[in-house]
């Protein structure tokens, strides 16, 4: 793909979606195992949301459930239909959080559910919609808790 990830069509997207920012998280991170679905070899449209949206990783220090996501320069398109899925997760009695790789950056932001809600409703954020009509808060890295190294 010679366009930039978020220009690419669904299909484009999908052979490498979430690679560099897994692999980010796996190498600054101990006590993980894999959860989530990791582009199964079947279609799961027609599951529930709460099982095409498992978080991506259950961790044992700190205990957490994990989303891992990846942005670059524009800002991390966050679907509706998965934070919707994944408040079901965070109520689920163990915390889940947000590690958020930005390939810019080089560097990530780490943050609880209610933490990313508390943005998206108090900062404001604006809607967009993927070219195969999904909408998504579009969360300016700005916002993000980005990590300061210590």
């Amino acid at each position: 793909m010679n366009k930039p990830f978020h220009q690419g069509s669904y299909q484009e997207r999908y052979l490498k979606m979430g690679d560099e920012a897994e692999t980010a998280f796996e190498e600054r991170n101990d006590s993980w195992v894999r959860y989530g679905l990791n582009r199964p070899p079947f279609h799961i449209h027609k599951m529930p949301l709460g099982v095409r949206y498992t978080p991506d990783y259950l961790q044992g220090n700190p205990q957490r459930l994990v989303e891992v996501m990846g942005m670059g320069k524009t800002p991390l398109k966050l679907k509706l239909e998965k934070i919707s899925a994944l408040s079901w997760w965070d109520h689920s009695g163990m915390d889940l959080y947000f590690w958020i790789w930005s390939s810019t950056r080089q560097n990530f932001a780490a943050l609880t559910y209610s933490e990313m809600v508390n943005i998206i409703n108090k900062e404001d954020v604006p809607l967009g919609k993927f070219p195969e009509g999904k909408a998504y808060f579009s969360i300016s890295s700005k916002l993000l808790p980005w990590d300061d190294g210590q």
